[in-house]
C-alpha cells in the first residue's frame, strides 16, 4: 500500500512539475511579445543592447524548460520501476531524482519571473518614453 501510494504521489508531483513550467513558458511568451513592443528611442543608448540581452535570456530559459521537460519524462517513464524496489538505495535514487528535479522547477520559474519583471520595468520605464 505504501509503494502504490508513493508511486502515485510522485505522478502527482511530475504533473505538478508540468503544470508549473506551462505556466512559465506561457509567461516566456508574453515576454517575447513584450520585448518586440518596446523599441528604443533615438539618442538613448545601451537600450538595444539591453533588449538583446534579455531576449537571449529568454530563449535560454526556454531551452532550460525543454531540458526539464525531457528529464520529468524520463523520471514518468522509469517511475514504474519503483514498484520493483526492493530496497531502500533504490526508492532513495527515485526520491533524490525527484527532489533535483523540483529544484530545477523552481529555479527556473523563479528565473522566468524576475525577467518578466525585468522587462515590465523597462516597459514602464520613463526612459523609454
Amino acid at each position: 500500500m505504501e509503494t502504490e501510494t508513493t508511486y502515485r504521489d510522485m505522478h502527482i508531483k511530475a504533473l505538478q512539475w508540468k503544470v508549473t513550467l506551462q505556466q512559465a513558458e506561457e509567461l516566456l511568451y508574453g515576454i517575447e511579445k513584450k520585448l518586440h513592443t518596446i523599441n528604443s528611442r533615438p539618442g538613448i543608448t545601451n537600450v538595444d543592447v539591453t533588449m538583446e540581452r534579455l531576449s537571449k535570456s529568454a530563449k535560454k530559459k526556454s531551452e532550460e524548460i525543454n531540458r526539464i521537460k525531457q528529464s520529468i519524462s524520463y523520471f514518468e517513464n522509469r517511475l514504474s520501476l519503483m514498484n520493483e524496489c526492493d530496497t531502500s538505495q533504490c526508492d532513495t535514487a527515485f526520491f533524490e531524482e525527484a527532489e533535483a528535479i523540483s529544484l530545477q522547477v523552481k529555479i527556473v520559474n523563479k528565473n522566468v519571473n524576475v525577467l518578466s519583471s525585468k522587462i515590465d520595468i523597462i516597459k514602464e520605464s520613463k526612459i523609454l518614453d
